[in-house]
């Protein structure tokens, strides 16, 4: 073998509750965040309802932008001189952590101005006593859109033992989904989705239990990488010809549905046989 493929395995536990749902909105969808005048953020949140436990992305080019949480007044007024918080990582995931109003614009100096804020009033969500486990959806074409939802690999194995190891490329993913949970997490956390050896995915992975309804975002440069999701066998072989998904985005936001295992990797030339440093 040219190179050692690091060890990676996602475990995900059982996981029943009644009240556990959130969804994830990316701001502004495929537009994103911006000053351009692409999105009408009114309108967008016009025909939506946001819940306590709904996460928000923000997804810009964070040279130009950021993300202020601010009061209703700096909010009207759009003054950025007094945030309760500031956002700049470019993929900004917020959630809404109680009932009310959200106020967020861009600091940067006259795009608040141009249109580029939102408010977001979160509600608390009715309680739904029932369960009822979700059907994996069948495969389609690949997603246009960074928030997408994802059915296993048809090829899934019986199961995986508890922590058990198997010999994993870098660059990919195997994850493994029992019952209903929520969550957001970034791949690889702060370094994001990378074949450069600044993480091992296998040693993060294995402090983080994932739930079905789990939402995974891979962060990356999307001139250089992207996320597929492939069987596998394809996982196994490195082979991105076959990919049951591609995702260009460089702020893909996936949430999987039902139990099986889910593989990941980036199909750039050598980043998925990448050894880890």
């Amino acid at each position: 073998m040219a190179s050692e493929k690091s060890t990676l395995i996602f475990l995900v536990m059982l996981a029943l509750c009644g009240v556990c749902f959130g969804v994830v909105y990316r701001v502004g969808d495929s537009s994103g965040w911006s000053s351009r005048g692409l999105v009408d953020y009114n309108e967008w949140t016009s025909t939506k309802d946001f819940y306590v436990g709904d996460t928000l992305i923000f997804a810009y080019n964070n040279q130009f932008h950021n993300v202020m949480q601010v009061t209703n007044q700096d909010y009207e007024s759009c003054n950025p001189t007094s945030p309760i918080a500031v956002y700049t990582s470019g993929s900004d995931n917020i959630t809404l952590d109680g009932p009310g109003n959200f106020y967020f614009l861009c600091g940067a100096p006259g795009h608040c101005q141009a249109g580029q804020r939102v408010e977001i009033m979160a509600t608390l969500p009715t309680p739904d006593v029932s369960f009822v486990s979700p059907s994996p959806a069948p495969y389609g074409s690949s997603p246009s859109a960074s928030h997408s939802e994802l059915s296993p690999s048809s090829d899934q194995s019986s199961g995986l033992a508890p922590y058990s190891e198997m010999m994993l490329p870098s660059s990919a993913l195997s994850i493994h989904f029992s019952k209903l949970g929520l969550g957001v997490t970034v791949v690889g956390d702060s370094n994001g989705w990378t074949s450069r050896g600044l993480v091992d995915y296998n040693e993060w992975a294995s402090t983080k239990d994932f739930h079905v309804n789990d939402t995974l975002i891979f962060t990356y440069n999307n001139q250089f990488h992207n996320v597929m999701q492939v069987t596998n066998q394809d996982f196994e072989s490195c082979n991105p010809t076959s990919p049951v998904a591609v995702y260009t985005s460089g702020s893909d936001t996936i949430t999987l549905e039902g139990p099986g295992n889910f593989y990941f990797m980036c199909g750039a030339p050598g980043h998925c046989q990448a050894e880890k440093g």
